[in-house]
């Protein structure tokens, strides 16, 4: 469960940048929000691929195939 937690803190993240974009980079000129917003949204979708590399079978149910 915590990874699709971090997942959708990544996700909401990603829409924070995504809607601050304008005044990020009027901060600082450097990067903007949707600089940010994409590298959230890949952090969130990094947590979805850890979740399916460290999940194993569920115990009790028999497997077929």
């Amino acid at each position: 469960a915590s990874y699709w937690v971090a997942a959708a803190a990544l996700y909401a993240l990603a829409k924070l940048f995504e809607y601050l974009d304008q005044r990020i980079f009027a901060a600082g000129s450097i990067l903007s929000g949707h600089t940010l917003k994409h590298l959230a949204a890949a952090a969130a979708a990094f947590a979805i691929l850890r979740l399916f590399q460290t999940r194993g079978p569920i115990e009790g149910v028999v497997q077929t195939g």
